[in-house]
């Protein structure tokens, strides 16, 4: 039974959440069913009653994040047994414990999906996307659910905005192939599927669809070749926290770790999802098999100073340095400990050396133009934003930031010029498309042959992907064509839209727009002045 201060320190964590009339998390807690054991082998048998006895001597100790890990953990034990009902119990006593972390969702989802209950795994997904858009596995799970559920237009609405601004992940890229070819798009299609095979070249299964694609373009050589490659390997996608529920295979022989299995990868995966005790285990396993990795001394660097610990991420990133004094990487990393310990003077001195070391490294470029923009230094971040393109010339974002340095520092014109010849170059580029309809609406000097083509253009951005961000160019270039009920409805939408995603400050962004609209007063700048590309966040402490 509960202590009466551990009662209290729970009710007053969800009243401070919730509200005065919110009952304390602790009352929404059920108690999990001990499971009925016969019918399991001796051993596993015996380790579930210890795991379960385990967990009921902390839990009494335990409160608010903690507590809600305890029963997460305690249902995925149960749910890699196959003891679903269990697990579903703890899973849902995790969430209700915690109920702003999208892991615990995203695990009932999962878990949902195993006992093939897809209606419930989606609406578990949808919430656990609602809390966390960064774990790609929930973006993934979430758009496989909606396909399959015949709701084909959010799922690519969630692949492109991913898309738009990463290019890393062949999961995303192959199911971006799948909702093309089931609407017969066949040459998106290939060329999506093909994007993910160059990611990740063991990942045959992709052959099939392609060929089904290559088929529909009429291309019966090139099918017949892919079809004779298809087997049965999906394309990599790091999911710990998925594949933890996944039960333990019978017997078979472990086959050969992937790249992204490495520790080094998986270290990186983890500080991404700010999980750093983990990431600092996969780096100690790493520095195991060689104490000299510079690289890995470097990115426990990183993970220290994430965590907040300045004096420990220090003492890494100097590590990293001695054993490597001329890499770029660990040149870098003395800046990034910089940056986020507060010396920002210090860490642009190291983000230099690091670019002269490695002119082709992209991170430092990135780091420099952030920190011209917020020293009102546009034309210097306008270099760096080009450099960073010319590395990366599908990194959507990127354009986004060299339009707002260019847009700051009065040069709309120029940015638009920019825009459109890399709009040539890549007219299918989602963000590319929004960002220079934004900058031709917005700039002063815009012929009306050029804002009425801008409007077109993000007419058939937002008809194919009807996106917050996407609504809000249709609005800006409806209302540079003189069209203010149109732009006001669009942005009311937009609003709209992006309240169901529930962050405040973006929402507060997109009725700046709308009261401008209101007004009939056309914007200066392609976004909000209070817009984060015109005010890049400094490299700090995430908890």
């Amino acid at each position: 039974m509960p202590s009466t201060f551990r009662r209290s320190c729970l009710f007053l964590a969800c009243a401070l959440l919730l509200g005065a009339g919110a009952v304390s998390a602790e009352a929404l807690v059920k108690t999990v069913p001990q499971p009925a054991l016969g019918r399991l082998p001796a051993e596993q048998a015996r380790e579930l009653t210890e795991a379960r006895k385990a967990f009921d001597e902390a839990r009494v100790n335990l409160v608010g994040d903690a507590l809600a890990q305890a029963y997460a953990q305690l249902g995925v034990i149960y749910g890699r047994a196959g003891l679903h009902e269990e697990a579903a119990v703890a899973l849902a006593d995790a969430a209700a414990l915690a109920p702003n972390d999208g892991r615990w969702p995203y695990l009932q989802g999962v878990l949902e999906h195993l006992r093939k209950n897809e209606p419930a795994a989606r609406a578990a997904f949808e919430r656990a996307y609602a809390l966390d858009k960064t774990y790609v596995p929930i973006r993934v799970a979430l758009a496989t659910a909606l396909m399959e559920q015949g709701a084909a237009d959010r799922a690519g609405q969630l692949v492109e905005e991913y898309l738009a601004a990463h290019q890393d992940q062949p999961k995303l890229y192959a199911l971006k192939g799948e909702l093309a070819l089931r609407q017969r798009r066949y040459a998106e299609a290939a060329t999506a599927l093909q994007q993910a095979l160059k990611l990740d070249p063991g990942a045959d299964k992709l052959y099939g669809p392609l060929a089904e694609a290559l088929q529909g373009q009429g291309d019966a050589a090139a099918a017949g070749a892919a079809r004779a490659k298809a087997g049965a390997t999906p394309p990599r996608l790091v999911d710990p926290l998925g594949m933890s529920l996944a039960a333990a295979p019978a017997a078979p022989a472990a086959p050969a770790k992937a790249e992204s299995d490495t520790p080094m990868q998986q270290a990186a995966f983890f500080l991404a999802a700010r999980q750093y005790p983990t990431a600092r285990a996969q780096l100690d396993l790493a520095l195991k098999a060689n104490p000299r990795d510079s690289a890995a001394l470097a990115l426990y660097a990183r993970v220290e100073a994430a965590a907040g610990d300045a004096l420990a991420a220090q003492h890494r990133a100097e590590q990293a340095l001695q054993l490597a004094p001329n890499d770029a990487l660990a040149l870098l990393t003395q800046g990034v400990v910089r940056e986020t310990a507060g010396d920002e003077a210090a860490a642009q001195s190291w983000y230099a050396k690091a670019v002269a070391a490695n002119a082709e490294l992209t991170e430092p470029h990135q780091l420099l133009g952030d920190a011209a923009m917020r020293a009102g230094q546009y034309a210097r971040a306008a270099e760096q934003y080009r450099a960073l393109l010319r590395l990366e010339p599908l990194r959507g974002d990127a354009y986004a930031q060299l339009a707002a340095a260019l847009s700051a520092d009065g040069k709309c014109q120029q940015a638009a010029k920019e825009l459109g010849d890399s709009l040539r170059e890549h007219p299918r580029l989602a963000l590319l498309v929004q960002v220079q309809a934004r900058v031709v609406a917005s700039c002063r000097t815009s012929s009306a042959q050029d804002r009425a083509a801008a409007r077109e253009r993000a007419k058939q951005l937002y008809r194919q992907l009807p996106t917050p961000g996407n609504t809000e160019a249709l609005a800006l270039a409806a209302a540079a064509n003189g069209e203010w009920d149109d732009a006001t409805q669009l942005q009311g939408a937009a609003i709209f839209d992006a309240v169901k995603g529930g962050d405040a400050a973006e929402i507060a962004l997109y009725k700046v727009f709308f009261q401008q609209f209101q007004a009939k007063q056309l914007p200066e700048r392609p976004w909000p002045p209070q817009h984060p590309y015109f005010h890049p966040a400094r490299l700090a402490p995430v908890p």
